[in-house]
């Protein structure tokens, strides 16, 4: 009997390692969201150990290598720290960072010889890269995605349920509308005069697009979806957020969505992933987009959530 056990567990680990997830079969998405919150709440050492588990996955990002560096570096493990960044620029040959210097997790580095050499070949990648960029309007984009970014992280910390400040949550409600009022006008201007400007004249700024689109009105995404398709195309933005779009147009109008990104609360107050157009075909929908299996998608939004997501068929 114990034999056979054996096996079966040899099994299933050599499935796991096929299928490219960490030891124990957990979801990357799962490991990416605990190194997170170990890291915020503190526990840099716990994080850094599972970020070494999430860089052996064949779903690693570039922010994991990052992320792993701050983690290591802020309990003095520079080897790894180091090991770590040096990873993310040898496999990602067009890496670079504009805010690595000023990163206060990185400052215990900034003593080692290896980092001088690190900044130097940034600062090469970004010249190359940043040589035809239209500065002003980088700038401009990168202000308004921030802009999006800051009202909401204020926004959800004031509705923290363990330190709730349902006052300035109300107060922040109210400026986080006027911002996205503010952000859209600029946007559409931007749009309708030089149209979904890409990556090769604005880098990672032309994600303020996206993100502002997302939190407009169903008639504005609407207006301006044959551009985040075509811009998707040219891989100015992922196929995730492209789907992300389509869903929340089509929940908005009625209509099931494709892709079940968007989740809903019910008349009776419980959240469900919204009705979905073919729920047999969904996970091979989201594969060929870039998402992760839905109940993957279903048990990470649960930890950040705190609460139970229902599946509508």
């Amino acid at each position: 009997m114990k034999k056979k056990l054996l096996i079966l567990l040899g099994v299933l680990t050599t499935r796991c390692i096929a299928a490219g997830q960490p030891t124990g079969c957990e979801p990357y998405e799962v490991l990416q969201r605990r190194a997170d919150s170990l890291f915020l709440s503190g526990n840099y050492q716990s994080s850094s150990e599972i970020f070494e588990r999430i860089l052996s996955t064949k779903q690693r990002q570039n922010k994991d290598f990052y992320n792993g560096a701050c983690a290591a570096a802020l309990v003095g493990d520079t080897a790894t720290a180091f090991e770590r960044l040096n990873r993310l620029l040898s496999e990602n040959k067009r890496w670079y960072s504009v805010r690595m210097q000023d990163d206060p997790y990185l400052v215990s580095l900034h003593r080692d010889e290896r980092w001088k050499t690190l900044i130097e070949t940034m600062e090469k990648r970004r010249a190359k890269a940043e040589a035809n960029f239209d500065k002003p309007l980088r700038k401009e984009l990168l202000e308004i995605f921030n802009e999006d970014q800051r009202i909401r992280r204020e926004f959800i910390e004031a509705r923290n349920p363990l330190h709730p400040d349902p006052q300035k949550a109300d107060s922040l409600a109210r400026e986080m509308r006027i911002t996205d009022s503010l952000n859209q006008s600029k946007i559409i201007r931007i749009l309708d005069t030089q149209g979904w400007v890409g990556k090769d004249k604005v880098g990672n700024a032309t994600k303020a697009f996206f993100i502002v689109l997302q939190h407009a009105s169903t008639d504005i995404q609407k207006r301006y979806l044959s551009l985040a398709r075509k811009a998707a195309k040219r891989k100015d933005i992922s196929g995730v957020q492209l789907g992300m779009l389509e869903d929340r147009i089509a929940v908005s109008e009625g209509r099931k969505q494709k892709y079940g990104s968007q989740i809903i609360t019910d008349e009776n107050g419980i959240q469900r992933i919204a009705p979905l157009k073919d729920p047999a075909r969904v996970d091979r929908w989201r594969k060929s987009a870039g998402f992760s299996p839905l109940s993957d998608y279903i048990r990470r939004m649960e930890l950040e959530w705190g609460s139970r997501i229902e599946r509508s068929e």
